[in-house]
């Protein structure tokens, strides 16, 4: 038989942390992807001004 799902009220906008959910994929930190930002940038600026 299919598992039943609960169905949440609407009134809270989407602010549930849903706990049952599986956390799956790539987890990278906060850091990393500002670190990897600011170099894209950078590449980004060399590659506009002709510098590679």
């Amino acid at each position: 038989m299919a598992k039943e799902k609960k169905q949440l009220p609407f009134s809270q906008a989407g602010l549930v942390n849903y706990t049952g959910e599986v956390k799956s994929g790539i987890i990278i930190k906060p850091e990393y992807v500002i670190i990897l930002s600011v170099v894209i940038v950078f590449i980004e600026i060399a590659l506009w001004r002709g510098v590679f």
